[in-house]
């Protein structure tokens, strides 16, 4: 017997490419838009300032958090099981970075893309099957950005980060082969994130490359009857990949230094 719940954008044929369209057109336009304000240094000036934009492109593993704890359900015994697998996603976002004062905060739109399967072995209960399930996500994290190993011209060799990220989940897709129970998902989450950024290249014309590494452990968004339990459920992911940052002293010069 197979189920499928389909969820999301009904009349876009290709929702992941008009995102991502949609992020490349905005890297393109909002480095014209706040060049005139662009802080050149660490001046301490007590405005708040757009102090950069980056694009960010890579892979994304985690998920679902699945219960592989199985003794801790009442009634189940040592046949019982339950045993999952993630599958690499993709990610991409763009990131506005703000300055006040020396303190440095970021936030911004990311897409990720999550597909893992759970396997559902319980003859105590009368279940067994597979779930696959994909979803796909827009999120908007928040963080503190510091940095660390700073150039003569203002830019961080090392950025450590830590913030929030709330997501919401615009495409799902969930099969169930076998005889498996109901469930509920959720397209909210929130949750912790913490994330460092290197930036190991030199500068090309306006733009230098980086590699990016990111955390996040966030709120319930898949429930049934085995993942009740505290932190069953919740989403959990890492993403690594290539950032295309706009170099800080670049732009201010282009400018004309103006403040």
């Amino acid at each position: 017997m197979i189920k499928s719940y389909n969820e999301g954008i009904r009349r876009c044929a290709n929702p992941r490419a008009l995102l991502l369209a949609s992020l490349g057109v905005l890297f393109l336009i909002l480095p014209s838009c706040r060049t005139a304000g662009y802080p050149t240094a660490d001046d301490g000036s007590s405005a708040v300032r757009l102090a950069g934009v980056s694009l960010l492109s890579g892979v994304s593993a985690g998920g679902i958090v699945e219960n592989s704890k199985t003794p801790d359900i009442g009634g189940a015994g040592p046949p019982d099981s339950i045993t999952g697998a993630t599958k690499a996603g993709y990610n991409a976002g763009i990131h506005g970075e703000w300055k006040w004062r020396n303190h440095h905060m970021a936030t911004g739109v990311d897409y990720l893309g999550f597909a893992q399967t759970v396997d559902y072995r319980l003859p105590s209960f009368g279940e067994e099957g597979r779930r696959d399930i994909r979803f796909d996500q827009v999120r908007i994290p928040v963080t503190y950005n510091l940095h660390l190993l700073k150039n003569r011209d203002g830019n961080p060799g090392i950025v450590i980060k830590a913030g929030v990220s709330g997501g919401y989940t615009f495409h799902t897709s969930i099969e169930d082969n076998g005889s498996l129970g109901e469930y509920q998902f959720s397209r909210w989450d929130i949750g912790p994130t913490v994330g460092m950024t290197v930036y190991p290249f030199p500068a090309w014309d306006a733009y230098r490359m980086g590699l990016y590494l990111d955390f996040y452990r966030g709120s319930r968004i898949f429930e049934d009857a085995y993942h009740e339990g505290e932190g069953l459920g919740g989403q959990s992911f890492m993403k690594v990949g290539v950032i295309l940052n706009a170099v800080q002293a670049a732009l201010g010069k282009a400018s004309g230094g103006i403040k």
